[in-house]
């Protein structure tokens, strides 16, 4: 298939995904930033979240969300949706931002990665070369994780629990930066193609 279908393709599923509500909206400036260009299509993101995850058999085939933000809590909406939620074993965790993309070509590939890490982001880059196009996938590193239920038992204290809700959310504010200082070196980057020269 030629670049111009993947694209489109890429683009149309984005576009239904949008409508079903199915991006989380925080995300859509950087994805609608890199679609701009006719050599990248964004096939998967996450902007980053705070989640309770039940994981009954430790295996990730087999979780399931039980809430899920992606943005800053409060503590009341931690503890109300802990004390709520069903589960075998609750985690807590914060996910930091994932974004895989499809390019057209090497050369916008490397500039791409190039971007990623002028934006201090330190994990990812090409994953697949193909005739067709290449893969990219970038991951942020502020991320956590902690048991805090085990069949229906709350694991944690309310102080404990404040501690962590304070930690992700410092997270999730570094990892709002990342996405930003990406932002700011991808206009950087490709400020000519996107008509952002003076």
């Amino acid at each position: 298939m030629e670049w111009e279908k993947i694209r489109e393709n890429l683009l149309s599923r984005l576009e239904k995904a949008k409508e079903a509500g199915l991006v989380d909206v925080e995300v859509l400036p950087y994805l609608d930033l890199i679609n701009a260009l006719p050599f990248f299509a964004t096939s998967s993101s996450c902007y980053g979240r705070i989640i309770l995850l039940d994981v009954p058999t430790g295996l990730k085939k087999d979780s399931a969300f039980l809430a899920k933000w992606h943005r800053k809590i409060s503590f009341d909406e931690f503890w109300n949706s802990l004390q709520s939620v069903e589960g075998k074993y609750v985690w807590f965790k914060m996910d930091p931002l994932i974004l895989h993309v499809s390019v057209k070509d090497i050369e916008h590939a490397r500039r791409f990665v190039e971007v990623k890490t002028r934006a201090g982001i330190k994990r990812g880059g090409i994953f697949s070369i193909k005739p067709e196009r290449i893969q990219i996938e970038l991951e942020g590193t502020q991320k956590m994780e902690v048991p805090v239920k085990f069949h229906g038992k709350i694991l944690i204290t309310e102080e404990y629990g404040e501690i962590l809700v304070e930690e992700a959310n410092a997270r999730m504010d570094r990892n709002a930066k990342q996405w930003e200082r990406f932002a700011e070196e991808f206009k950087k980057e490709f400020s000519k193609e996107l008509n952002l020269e003076p």
